[in-house]
């Protein structure tokens, strides 16, 4: 699972980046999680 802040810039820095990431580098990845209201610092952020 991969969790990140749905106003976390380094998400969407690259268009596309996080669907190869899943597809090439972490293939047993099932689910990703954009916590709303959070950007960065998810744990602080919405605790």
């Amino acid at each position: 699972m991969f969790v990140a802040g749905r106003q976390d810039w380094g998400i969407y820095q690259r268009p596309g980046a996080l669907d190869r990431m899943k597809e090439e580098v972490c293939t047993r990845m099932d689910k990703v999680h954009l916590v709303d209201n959070a950007g960065h610092w998810v744990q602080q952020e919405q605790p």
